[in-house]
């Protein structure tokens, strides 16, 4: 039987022993040894009954990702963006009393784009952050704001979104949201919906996912990244949105994309788990699309505060 001393002196050995290691350049099957790592440090504080939290392994921790699907940053077409935006002032003037005309579907895709690349530049002008290494934990209200606003400036209509749908809890966790573009395609026209998260990489850090967590009973542990990591469709969703900070949502999209939060609860209320794993995918885009959240904050307000909320045209005045 090992004393508390031993118990506490091989419980450093664990934490510095994984910090060393994450402080090693990428190596071949780095991931996968730090999980094997951390689940047999969890074994063993679950044997013996030691709390797990050690605040310098959980910061080494926060810098690894589960993933290594990174933030796009590329320059837009100043030209392309512009007429993009033209073109859709005229639909909208179009569509004023019924749906009649679209953008094209590439048109769309640009202003997506645009309003995500926005929202990531204002993070990295205003914070001074690199959007490769940095989570942007704690900072999806802000980008929500941003990316929202840009939206509404552009003419477009919104949804203003929280994770309160999925968990049936009254404080959200998370914010997001959701634009929808009316696009021409083969002389059809219809709206074409689309989330926006910006800021999805904060539930994809080590800390927060790996298979130790299962042994303790956490109330929201592991995070979401661990359970959209398990499934192909839901992975491929996961990565799609963590690199371009949209993703089209349709009712397939919406219930994978809303199945990660609800998972978080797997191990604490299975019954929500249940419920939402039986639900049909078109009550899922419902939920989104019906939630009746509002902006906190004005374009207005945004600008007095130092962010950018600019369309780049004086073509026309939106």
């Amino acid at each position: 039987m090992k004393t508390d001393e031993e118990i506490v002196k091989v419980q450093k050995e664990y934490c510095d022993y994984i910090i060393e290691l994450i402080k090693k350049p990428d190596f071949p099957m780095k991931l996968q040894n730090l999980n094997t790592l951390i689940t047999k440090y969890y074994e063993f504080c679950k044997k013996y009954q030691v709390d797990p939290f050690y605040k310098p392994l959980n910061s080494a921790l926060s810098t690894i990702f589960i993933t290594d699907c990174k933030p796009l940053l590329f320059d837009i077409d100043p030209t392309a963006l512009n007429l993009a935006i033209i073109h859709l002032q005229e639909v909208i003037e179009n569509n004023q009393n019924n749906l009649q005309d679209g953008i094209f579907p590439d048109e769309a895709n640009l202003l997506m784009n645009y309003i995500v690349q926005n929202t990531r530049k204002n993070f990295i002008e205003y914070f001074h952050v690199d959007l490769n290494t940095e989570s942007l934990k704690g900072c999806c209200k802000l980008s929500q704001e941003i990316s929202l606003n840009l939206c509404k400036t552009l003419g477009l209509s919104i949804t203003v979104n929280d994770d309160t749908i999925f968990t049936n809890r009254e404080t959200p966790s998370h914010f997001f949201g959701t634009v929808a573009i009316p696009v021409k395609e083969n002389l059809k026209i219809t709206i074409r919906y689309y989330l926006v998260d910006v800021t999805y990489r904060q539930f994809f850090s080590l800390n927060n996912c790996h298979a130790g967590l299962e042994l303790f009973n956490y109330s929201s542990l592991p995070d979401v990244g661990y359970y959209m990591m398990k499934k192909e469709e839901q992975k491929l969703l996961a990565e799609d949105l963590l690199k371009n900070g949209f993703i089209p949502l349709d009712t397939n999209a919406a219930k994978e994309y809303g199945m990660g939060f609800i998972m978080k609860y797997f191990h604490t209320v299975p019954e929500i788990v249940l419920e939402y794993q039986e639900m049909a995918p078109s009550n899922f885009l419902e939920k989104i699309l019906n939630q009746e959240k509002e902006l906190i904050l004005t374009t207005e307000k945004l600008n007095r505060l130092g962010y950018h909320i600019e369309i780049p045209t004086q073509e026309k005045k939106l």
